[in-house]
């Protein structure tokens, strides 16, 4: 079916009376709402009836530069418009910008043309608070949206993201940024294929195996079982920590991610952190590895779609859509991403990462599930923001009950605070799988660091190569690239400490 993210869009009458509008001479059409709030060229305001001469000028702006990507924007015009309608004093200018995560730090630094509140996705934000660039939120998490009897943004946030909004800065502990969603990633699969096919949703590596070998066998050899982004980072990585977190579990991968020496890169014993990875890295071979093929008619034929190497995540997934391949490693945000794309009648959904077979599950019976949201998207406010204020007031406005609500509708995916979801709301299949994975997983689980060696560059998850690419090609077994990481890193563990002055 057509995606929900294609209905969610507000219906309004457009109005005609070119003296209502101070920008009625230029730009687009305005947009008005039932409640009067009106949308142009992307200003988001309110002229209250019962104010006379009430006009933008009367109004303080709140400018808000935001990753326009797969989200999109409805949400956040949705959350403006409630937004300025209640608190009509302030007008908000959206400014969608799906590179403003590669460009925003210089903004931040000089002050220049610089927004109100920035939404970025993920990127270290860490060493932009020590610089002094980043205003401190906690009275923001202090604050009540719902409320003076309701509970504080501090109390409905997740425990995790809690902790990873904190940094010490001269010798302070505060919040510095607040986590925008909470992304469930896995596989996405071509669920009209699969009811046409019979083809068995798998719970194991086993059984992922044993169906990439009968969608090629089935559709003789004309689908293949997977394509993916092979230009953009990161994709793998859904998969691959999945597994990773299956066989060393949160502490152990956490452990990792710590760098208290070089031997958290040790993968020969398990109780070694990085034992893991290996294991991991193994199970991306069967299904991405070069010897990963399926036979049809005495001829092999790979698990992933020839291309898929130069391929980014927008041509990936347009190839999936056009049923070259019957899977693709993907994140909850995908429908709403590609909902101009989707034909009708095609329907997508999402499967958790298979698990591990011969990894114990908890009580030795039920294995353990994790959803693996990567690094998170966050917002935050500039020290030299023109308006911090009203930043802080919209910043707190989001996390109120019915605003939480509204972007799970808006979005399909949830965010990581303390809400009921609107179970009258009619999701998509694919957004219910996402949001089973994300109440039912034992774990949602992102990485996060703040070992100065991670900050300053010096360690990263995957050193000296990329071992999908190597992996991929044969040049490289998981072990070998392992191997050659440990290697690495221990020649050079003490010149990083020499060079951030660690010892």
């Amino acid at each position: 079916m057509k995606s929900k993210c294609a209905k969610i869009f507000c219906v309004a009458a457009a109005w005609l009376f070119c003296g209502i509008f101070p920008s009625c001479g230029g730009g687009s059409e305005p947009i008005v709402d039932e409640k009067g709030v009106i949308i142009q060229d992307n200003q988001v305001y309110y002229l209250d009836p019962d104010v006379e001469g009430d006009s933008l000028e009367n109004k303080t702006r709140i400018k808000i530069t935001f990753a326009e990507t797969g989200f999109g924007r409805t949400w956040l015009e949705n959350a403006a418009k409630t937004f300025v309608y209640e608190n009509s004093e302030y007008w908000i200018y959206l400014d969608g910008d799906p590179e403003v995560t590669t460009g925003f730090t210089n903004k931040l630094e000089t002050g220049a043309a610089i927004a109100d509140i920035y939404m970025v996705l993920a990127s270290n934000w860490y060493d932009l608070a020590l610089k002094g660039w980043i205003e401190p939120i906690d009275d923001v998490y202090d604050s009540k949206p719902d409320g003076e009897s309701g509970k504080t943004v501090r109390e409905k946030t997740d425990e995790v993201f809690l902790e990873y909004s904190k940094a010490t800065v001269r010798n302070e502990t505060k919040s510095y940024v607040l986590p925008w969603n909470e992304n469930v990633t896995g596989i996405v699969y071509n669920a009209d294929m699969f009811e046409e096919y019979g083809w068995e949703i798998p719970e194991t590596m086993d059984e992922m195996v044993a169906l990439c070998n009968q969608i090629i066998s089935d559709t003789k050899g004309e689908v293949s079982p997977f394509v993916y982004p092979g230009s953009v980072g990161g994709y793998f990585d859904f998969l691959v920590n999945n597994w990773w977190l299956q066989v060393s579990g949160v502490e152990k991968v956490q452990e990792f991610f710590d760098f208290g020496s070089a031997d958290v890169f040790n993968y020969r014993n398990a109780e070694d952190p990085s034992y893991g990875k290996l294991v991991a890295l193994n199970q991306f071979n069967r299904l991405f590895g070069n010897k990963a093929t399926g036979t049809y008619n005495g001829e092999e034929y790979s698990y992933t779609l020839s291309g898929s190497a130069s391929k980014n995540h927008l041509q990936a997934q347009q190839s999936f859509i056009r049923g070259e391949a019957a899977m693709i490693p993907n994140g909850g945000w995908m429908e709403c991403e590609m909902t101009n794309s989707l034909p009708d009648g095609f329907t997508m959904r999402m499967m958790r990462t298979p698990y591990i077979d011969d990894v114990s599950g908890k009580d030795g019976q039920e294995y353990i599930s994790y959803n693996y949201s990567a690094q998170p998207d966050y917002m935050l406010i500039p020290s030299k923001a023109n308006n911090i204020e009203g930043a802080k007031k919209f910043l707190s406005f989001l996390q109120r009950d019915d605003i939480l609500k509204q972007y799970t509708r808006d979005t399909g995916s949830a965010r990581p605070f303390e809400y009921e979801l609107d179970s009258s709301f009619d999701y998509t299949d694919f957004t219910d799988d996402c949001l089973e994975i994300w109440e039912n997983s034992d774990y949602n689980y992102f990485e996060q660091s703040k070992s100065a060696l991670w900050l300053n560059g010096k360690v990263k998850l995957y050193n000296t190569v990329s071992p999908f690419t190597r992996i991929r090609s044969g040049e490289m077994t998981p072990a070998v690239f392992c191997g050659t990481e440990y290697n690495y890193v221990k020649e050079n563990w003490d010149i990083w400490l020499s060079e951030i002055g660690a010892n």
